[in-house]
């Protein structure tokens, strides 16, 4: 049995009772009695795209989109990057809430830029968010001057970085969030959860409460010259987007 989202540690505990092996993927539920967790680093995740930041857009002060403050992988994202800019001339100077609404995303973006006027780019922590950066920097003509950083190689956004005005995504390789949970099913369900584990020891972490166990797919770090490749890769696996 494999979860997607966090929030059901009642059904876990059920299942989990009934001698049902319970993994999460893509969004964990912490404090459960799931197995394991499948899915990238969050934290992680907004490190490299802070990375990616300082690589492109090097000085200045720069504004985040994103859909929720309080969700997990929100405040990890955000922590990562903040982390990564620490004592650098990058500034992330705040982070700008939409409640998951891409035409408030657009409307923050255009109020960013108005706001700051050098403002020397954007981090879009959520998938919706790249492609409304990416419009708000198109109607402004700003294409190249105020450089973006976006989560998730979705297809509009796979699109803004083809016309220059996205430099780097960070993909979450979620075609990998479904094939290892289909592996590890199986194989639990072949070998029990305990031998399992410890084939996939050498690749777990934990993340320091007791039980929280993660296999963690990485990230790719996508930027334009390296796309032909990414897509070229899309295509093998037979997805358009991750």
């Amino acid at each position: 049995m494999s979860l997607w989202g966090a929030g059901h540690a009642d059904i876990i505990k059920t299942a989990v009772d009934k001698g049902i092996h319970v993994l999460c993927t893509d969004s964990d539920a912490t404090g459960s009695e799931r197995s394991m967790y499948i899915g990238m680093s969050d934290y992680d995740a907004g490190y490299a795209a802070g990375e990616a930041a300082l690589e492109i857009i090097g000085s200045g002060q720069i504004v985040g989109l994103v859909g929720y403050a309080t969700a997990q992988n929100a405040q990890d994202r955000i922590a990562g990057v903040q982390d990564a800019l620490e004592g650098t001339d990058l500034e992330l100077v705040e982070v700008l809430l939409d409640d998951v609404k891409p035409e408030v995303a657009l409307s923050n973006a255009q109020t960013a830029m108005q706001t700051y006027p050098d403002l020397a780019g954007f981090i879009t922590f959520y998938s919706y968010d790249g492609p409304m950066a990416c419009q708000a920097v198109q109607e402004a003509g700003k294409e190249g001057e105020v450089k973006i950083v976006a989560f998730d190689a979705e297809p509009q956004t796979q699109t803004c970085m083809e016309d220059g005005v996205v430099q780097a995504m960070i993909g979450q390789r979620v075609y990998f969030y479904g094939y290892l949970s289909g592996w590890v099913m199986y194989a639990m369900s072949v070998l029990g959860e305990e031998a399992t584990m410890e084939v996939l020891d050498p690749w777990l972490s934990d993340f320091g409460d007791e039980g929280s166990i993660h296999l963690n797919t990485g990230v790719d770090i996508i930027k334009a010259d390296t796309f032909d490749l990414y897509q070229e890769y899309l295509e093998s696996i037979g997805i358009p987007s991750q």
